[in-house]
């Protein structure tokens, strides 16, 4: 796709907002945002953060998994990636 990508970061002290606006040749296509507040990454707050969502890995982990029983029910067949790379990396130049 040719696309334009504006990301955009505000008040990243106490409350961080960050808003992606995508446009193509016809205009606008995509406005996603996120807000969040800003702790210490620490034992305490990381475990604080897993008695408050249990679960959410399993279910990340399952919904993948779905997603993968689907595509193997419709038999789509897997392709292996022929080329090894060394660095992932892609620099992409104007």
């Amino acid at each position: 796709m040719d696309c334009e990508y504006h990301f955009k970061t505000l008040n990243p002290r106490e409350q961080l907002s960050v808003v992606i606006n995508q446009n193509d040749k016809d205009g606008k296509l995509l406005f996603a945002s996120q807000d969040g507040i800003s702790k210490d990454f620490n034992n305490k707050n990381l475990i604080f953060s897993y008695l408050r969502h249990p679960l959410m890995t399993f279910k990340i982990i399952g919904a993948i998994h779905y997603e993968a029983f689907k595509l193997w029910a419709k038999r789509i067949k897997l392709i292996a990636k022929k080329i090894k790379l060394k660095n992932n990396i892609t620099i992409e130049s104007k």
